[in-house]
């Protein structure tokens, strides 16, 4: 099973559409439930999974467990691509140079305006420069990633 964007809909259109949880089982049927004061009540008089309710079925059969599985599988494959990018980010921020006392420049910047081209440098005059907002940008995924 593959992860795409019209499974990911589906499942959320069904969700949508189901009775909010959370639910139980109480042995016989899956039912809403809810807690008070520690105390879990499954409620039974009101089940879910009955026939009638074909959206609360329709989101029961969708979210299977070869959904679930997939689901998680590609939770793993974002969580380790994630994970990836965050090193290298963190390596670049540590390996290039720099210093605080770059006026909030990018290094090797060093516009008058910290992040903005200065007026002689043409069309780009004016406009915000992307290696300075890139370089921000891993600046504080690296601090982040650190914490």
């Amino acid at each position: 099973m593959t992860i795409n964007d019209e499974l990911l809909a589906e499942l959320e259109a069904a969700a949508n559409a189901a009775t909010p949880g959370p639910w139980n089982y109480d042995g016989s049927y899956v039912c809403t439930m809810r807690q008070e004061d520690g105390t879990v009540y499954v409620e039974s008089w009101n089940p879910i999974a009955d026939a009638l309710l074909t959206k609360n079925v329709h989101y029961i059969s969708t979210a299977n467990p070869a959904t679930i599985l997939a689901l998680l599988q590609h939770v793993r494959e974002l969580t380790a691509d994630a994970n990836k990018f965050r090193e290298i980010v963190c390596a670049v921020v540590r390996e290039i140079p720099h210093r605080d006392t770059s006026r909030g420049n990018a290094p090797g910047h060093g516009h008058s305006i910290a992040g903005v081209w200065d007026e002689d440098n043409g069309a780009l005059a004016g406009t915000e420069c992307a290696w300075c907002k890139t370089w921000h940008s891993a600046v504080d995924a690296a601090r982040s990633s650190a914490d």
